[in-house]
């Protein structure tokens, strides 16, 4: 971007303006067939279907299709870059792209923490020590993450993609 075009002053106001963007942005490596994807395009279509001004979107690097269509947009993942709202990972890969490319608040449901064994410990030990904040759906999850990970989870539980509790929980 052109720095004469575009200036310094107007791109603060503009950064200071998506900061106190209310909406929710999840980030998902797939919303093909898979359980967590099919509860979250549920859940986020129940919520956009009962107030359509709810901001909700997704960021995907899949091409497949959806195993349901979304009524919210779907970007792809190279484009978090541009995402100035809360961002929601929702399994380790889609979290090591949010922390890499995204400079607002992450956050990581771990909505299944077995997938957690398919990451390197480099990147588990990345998780413990940055500023995500990480919410689970269970007591049991934020327990075993806690004994086996050394990962603070928020006290909040979430149980299946509770849009209502997420929006809570990313808005403050």
């Amino acid at each position: 971007m052109n720095d004469e075009m575009f200036p310094v002053e107007a791109r603060t106001d503009l950064s200071a303006l998506y900061t106190s963007y209310k909406g929710m942005a999840f980030v998902s490596p797939y919303l093909s067939a898979s359980q967590t994807a099919l509860e979250m395009i549920i859940k986020m279509n129940d919520y956009v279907q009962n107030d359509p001004y709810h901001e909700v979107c997704l960021y995907s690097g899949s091409k497949d299709s959806p195993i349901l269509m979304p009524n919210s947009a779907v970007f792809n993942s190279l484009d978090i870059r541009d995402h100035e709202g809360p961002l929601i990972a929702i399994d380790p890969h889609s979290w090591i792209i949010a922390t890499t490319f995204h400079t607002g608040q992450n956050y990581y449901y771990i909505y299944d923490p077995l997938l957690l064994k398919y990451i390197p410990k480099s990147d588990l030990d990345r998780m413990v020590k940055s500023d995500t904040v990480f919410f689970t759906r269970s007591d049991a999850h934020g327990k075993f993450l806690k004994k086996n990970f050394n990962l603070d989870t928020i006290k909040v539980r979430v149980p299946n993609f509770d849009m209502d509790i997420i929006k809570e929980i990313v808005n403050g």
